[in-house]
């Protein structure tokens, strides 16, 4: 930010904006140093007269002494100042305006692009841009986690089955329905418009393990209800037609 054409290059930066952030015209709507010395500028004819002397092409930003710029503004505005210049003055930062019906994955995808095409090296962030970060590392630890459900579930189920019933399959016929259920919800959520998010996938788990438990009394009936009906067929013994006369 010491660069003579630090503050030019950042005016550059809020030229033709995306959708996303708000502006007029080709300008997008932003704060940062540069309008933070034009305020300053406008309300001091001496600061004015500083800038104006290092200004090449008169267009109210200065492009020469940048050094001595930050040093006259951080005598009347230091707060400000720190605000938008680190202390090293090697680094700085510039607020967009957004549009506020905008989402934040297209907020976030608008910032990305923006400091892509920033000369410097440039990062988006802010709280939209964290939160959505935040939200998908949070939604990918719960896809995990049910993922991990299914599969732990499944394999306990086939290795319970196999050792109480001698029939594995069985696992396997538990697991199914909860399956289906799984991907009958997802597929709703998806005709209906419905985002798959932390929140819903943290309940889906649930539902999953809720699931296994109603399915696991159901197929143990049946397992039981099947003994007891091959019990019935061996004690009444083999049948035969009666001898024609």
């Amino acid at each position: 930010m010491r660069r003579d054409d630090a503050l030019e290059s950042l005016h550059r930066a809020s030229r033709n904006p995306p959708e996303t952030i708000d502006g007029e015209g080709r300008e997008a709507e932003v704060t940062s140093l540069v309008t933070v010395i034009r305020d300053r500028a406008e309300r001091d004819p001496q600061f004015r007269a500083l800038v104006s002397r290092n200004d090449r092409n008169d267009n109210g930003i200065p492009d020469d002494n940048l050094p001595v710029i930050y040093d006259a503004l951080a005598a009347d505005s230091p707060g400000q100042l720190e605000q938008f210049l680190s202390e090293d003055r090697r680094s700085t930062q510039i607020i967009y305006t957004a549009d506020g019906t905008a989402t934040n994955g297209e907020i976030a995808a608008a910032g990305d692009e923006v400091a892509a095409n920033h000369r410097a090296d440039a990062s988006a962030t802010g709280i939209t841009i964290v939160f959505k970060d935040a939200g998908a590392l949070i939604l990918d630890t719960v896809l995990q986690s049910l993922l991990i459900t299914l599969v732990g579930s499944s394999l306990f189920l086939v290795g319970i089955y196999w050792l109480l019933e001698g029939k594995p399959s069985l696992g396997v016929v538990n697991v199914i329905p909860i399956m289906m259920a799984v991907v009958a919800l997802v597929a709703t959520m998806r005709y209906l418009g419905i985002d798959f998010n932390a929140l819903n996938g943290g309940i889906l788990a649930i539902t999953v393990g809720l699931g296994t438990d109603y399915a696991v009394h159901v197929v143990h009936r049946f397992a039981d209800e099947r003994e007891t009906l091959a019990q019935s067929l061996r004690c009444a013994g083999p049948w035969s037609a009666p001898a024609a006369r």
